[in-house]
């Protein structure tokens, strides 16, 4: 018998003796014994960028589970994670406050991050029996031992990690070795017609994607297209400003430069005379990235108040050849582990853009830095498929209760 049906026959021996047929509240709790919980801890860049996809993969496989969530309000909405349960961070309240949480919220499992693990908050957890895992999305070095030594399951990346684990006393019972986990959140959407549309229109037609340029770039990114097109003399800028408000005298001063340009906004169609296809519509990255076979990222070629820097897996996602800045800002690891696969390239003005355009204008050049994007942005699904399947599975003695 489970510990859960004898507390329901010792409620139902006390309601027989008090004189009532039922104990609404409690039952209605104890009703609901099946639904689970699991309570995520995401509080830095690192542990951001495989947020999305274990959300989602944690939803495709127990769509039942609550998700609660304790990340920045700003995060959730950019990673597109919304529907899950906002918390407040961990790691600034007290014990106190902590097991108000742990005690309302009751989750089953709790899921940390190596680079931002609030030692209390696990401390809480496994004082209630609730199962710590923890995925090292950095080298763990400074991790407390006595914390370690009461988590489930730490999942590491690679061999490296390994030994660090083992060197802070984790047993290799306790260690997953997953590879990365994927990063970032499903790409932009695309209206399909519109794509058959306009690729039957550009067929055969070189062309690059500025995606949400920046005001500071624009400069840079017009100048290098003028001289990538002194090689490439049918070379077309798709050009979309991240202010959409800009667009009118943007357009203005590139008639003015002598530029032939047409206007997504005024139902301008690219003819094999335009120079530059001013994309001033809401929401087409996602078509324009499957479009185009080289995608600039806005807003990482200058600094820019406010601004962070795209995100580089759309377009690598989506099959196009990625070029980026150095300002990469949140999405930083994700830009470094593309160069370091030489699946994007890095400029950092005009010439090294030119040279990068030049380099890439040839189909079979895009094509292959297109696939080692893929390949970066598909090796970790199998990663974030492995910590799911643990994290989710039920303890034996959960099972033969159920």
């Amino acid at each position: 018998m489970g510990i859960l049906q004898r507390i329901r026959n010792w409620l139902r021996r006390i309601s027989i003796r008090l004189g009532r047929h039922a104990l609404p509240n409690v039952q209605a709790d104890l009703s609901n014994e099946n639904q689970r919980a699991v309570l995520i801890f995401a509080e830095t860049a690192l542990a951001r960028a495989s947020l999305t996809a274990l959300v989602r993969s944690i939803a495709e496989r127990e769509p039942d589970m609550d998700v609660l969530l304790s990340a920045d309000p700003e995060d959730r909405d950019e990673l597109g994670i919304e529907a899950c349960k906002a918390l407040p961070s961990l790691a600034r309240l007290s014990r106190r406050d902590l097991a108000q949480i742990f005690d309302s919220e009751a989750p089953e499992i709790m899921l940390v991050f190596a680079s931002s693990m609030p030692a209390a908050a696990v401390r809480a957890a496994t004082a209630r029996g609730v199962r710590v895992h923890l995925i090292c999305d950095a080298t763990p070095s400074e991790l407390p031992r006595g914390v370690l030594r009461n988590l489930t399951h730490v999942f590491a990346a690679d061999s490296r990690q390994v030994i660090a684990l083992r060197k802070l006393g984790v047993p290799d019972s306790a260690i997953v070795v997953t590879g990365r986990l994927s990063s970032g959140r499903p790409p932009p959407h695309c209206d399909w017609n519109e794509h058959a549309r306009l690729s039957s229109l550009l067929a055969g037609r070189p062309m690059w994607f500025a995606n949400a340029a920046h005001a500071g770039e624009i400069p840079t990114l017009i100048a290098a297209h003028a001289r990538a097109a002194r090689l490439s003399h049918r070379l077309l800028l798709i050009l979309s400003p991240v202010d959409m408000s800009s667009a009118d005298q943007m357009a203005e001063d590139l008639r003015a430069q002598g530029w032939r340009v047409a206007r997504r906004s005024k139902a301008d169609e690219p003819t094999e005379e335009t120079q530059i296809f001013l994309c001033d519509e809401e929401d087409e990255s996602g078509l324009f990235c499957r479009l185009s076979p080289l995608t600039f990222v806005g807003g990482t070629l200058v600094p820019s108040q406010g601004a962070t820097g795209g995100n580089p897996a759309h377009p690598a996602a989506l099959g196009s050849a990625v070029i980026h800045g150095p300002f990469t800002g949140r999405h930083e690891n994700f830009a470094r582990r593309l160069d370091a696969a030489k699946a994007a390239r890095l400029v950092v003005d005009a010439p090294s853009l030119t040279r990068a355009l030049e380099a890439l204008i040839a189909p079979d050049k895009s094509a292959q830095l297109a696939r080692n994007a893929w390949e970066v942005v598909t090796e970790g699904a199998e990663a974030t498929e492995l910590v799911v399947s643990t994290l989710v599975a039920r303890p034996a003695r959960q099972r033969e209760a159920a």
